[in-house]
């Protein structure tokens, strides 16, 4: 069976073949926002790890003491994780698709 350009079928596949692009589009703008979100927690994790050397620096160089390093670090992971979870929380509500 030929089927002709006025055929309901292929008006039906046409909209399937629409339909199935818009998926594929979806998907990809997903996975972009995960990587580029990957991107974003690295380089807080970064930000980070500076802050923690310099941290440690000051106390092999006794212009800390370890007491307040200790409370300037754990500031610090306290502070990205709420950042972290803020973020999280900022793209996962805008990506319906991954819940």
């Amino acid at each position: 069976m030929i089927i002709k350009e006025g055929d309901i079928f292929w008006i039906f596949n046409q909209a399937m073949i629409v339909v199935g692009c818009m998926i594929l589009f979806y998907i990809a703008y997903g996975i972009l926002k995960i990587i580029f979100l990957e991107k974003r927690i690295n380089a807080l994790y970064s930000q980070r790890d500076m802050r923690i050397k310099s941290a440690l620096q000051n106390v092999w160089k006794k212009k800390d003491d370890m007491e307040s390093a200790v409370l300037r670090i754990r500031a610090l992971y306290e502070l990205q994780i709420n950042e972290l979870e803020r973020k999280r929380r900022f793209f996962i509500d805008r990506l319906p698709i991954f819940y």
